[in-house]
């Protein structure tokens, strides 16, 4: 994160607490938002892959649609027959490796 994103980040949430806009910035994170090439979650079981499941691929939407995915990946695995919608289906690019 740049000295501009802080002071961006400082500015839109002074409104929220205003003590806050101040504060000292003591550590700064950065972490990896894993993310398909178009953008959707891989959900389900993997082809060719026997008894490989994967619910991944969320980018920056995984805290607000992980638990529905991770529950169609486990309604999948437990054999209840979830509706996996074809754009989320972890199959929709092909076994991996091209095999």
């Amino acid at each position: 994160m740049s000295i501009s994103d802080l002071d961006i980040y400082r500015s839109a949430h002074a409104p929220i607490k205003q003590d806050g806009a101040d504060a000292p910035i003591h550590d700064v994170r950065t972490c990896a938002r894993p993310q398909s090439i178009d953008g959707r979650p891989l959900i389900g079981a993997v082809p060719g892959r026997r008894g490989l499941y994967v619910c991944a691929g969320h980018g920056p939407r995984g805290i607000s649609t992980g638990p529905a995915s991770a529950r169609l990946t486990a309604d999948a695995i437990l054999g209840r027959e979830p509706v996996i919608p074809p754009e989320l289906d972890a199959g929709r690019f092909g076994v991996p490796g091209g095999g």
